[in-house]
This record gives structure tokens, sequence and C-alpha cells, in this order.
């Protein structure tokens, strides 16, 4: 006896199918799949990687979580820095130099998950993409003591 067939999840390759679809894919119960565009999230999740994205509240995401979101007619996916009280994110590219500007509720597609990791970028960026992200975790960092010492809080 073989065993159940499982088939490969539906890939949504266009950035403008997800923002076309934007409605329906939040008011689905289950994740929907893509691939990543850009280096932005490099080395966590190449270009290429499949990310399954399950939508949710902007409330229920978390620090370190990466969010799928829009802006500007584009869709993107960055890691969760913070949520405020009023439900905005703001997020960061692993690979960014700064954060992102205020993400709103409305805007948010949901929580994403690396479900594979896209191929290695070519050899000739990997030193560009290595300096770009020392220099957003020196930004982070520097971002991080600047919002501490305005309210005061250790980081």
């Amino acid at each position: 006896m073989s065993a159940p067939r499982t088939h490969a999840p539906e890939v949504l390759r266009s950035m403008d199918v997800v923002l076309a679809l934007w409605d329906e894919l939040r008011a689905r119960p289950g994740p929907f799949h893509f691939e990543l565009r850009g280096v932005s999230l490099w080395p966590a999740a190449p270009e290429g990687s499949l990310l399954a994205v399950s939508p949710c509240a902007a409330s229920a995401l978390r620090e370190g979580d990466l969010v799928t979101f829009r802006r500007a007619g584009r869709v993107i996916t960055h890691r969760v820095i913070a949520v405020d009280e009023a439900g905005r994110v703001l997020a960061w590219g692993d690979s960014l130099l700064r954060p992102d500007p205020l993400i709103a509720p409305g805007d948010v597609l949901g929580r994403a998950a690396i479900v594979r990791r896209g191929p290695t970028i070519a050899r000739w960026w990997i030193g560009w993409v290595a300096a770009r992200r020392a220099a957003a975790a020196a930004c982070r960092l520097a971002h991080r003591a600047g919002l501490s010492a305005r309210t005061g809080d250790a980081a």
C-alpha cells in the first residue's frame, strides 16, 4: 500500500495577483504560498524562498515574526520589531539600513513562515549583501538604543 499522495501547494508568483486578491487572502482560514522577491531578508530568506503566509490581525504579531504587508502597490515581507497599542506594526528588513514606516493594521496580510529557502545568491552579491546586513544590524542596535533612551527603558 502506498502513502497518500500530497500535492504541492499552489504558489502565487505574481505580486500583482496577491494585491488583486488582498481581501480574499486576508479572509482565508489557512495559509497561502508565494515566492519571495528581493534580498531584504537575506540570509534568512534569499530571493526565491517559498513563504507560507497565514492571515492574522496585526495585533497578533510579535517581535521577531515575519510579516507580509502592502505598501505603495508592492507586497513586502519583513521582520516585526514592535506592534504599538493601535495595532500599527514597525518592521525592518534584515539587510536594510532603516525600519519601514509604521504599517497600518489594514495593510497587514499576515504572519509569514519560510517553507523553503531560495537559492544562494550569485557570488558577486554575497559580499555586498553581507556588508549591508552588518550595517543593518548596527543601525537596528542604534535605533533600539535611541528608542530606549527616549522611553527610559533598558535595552
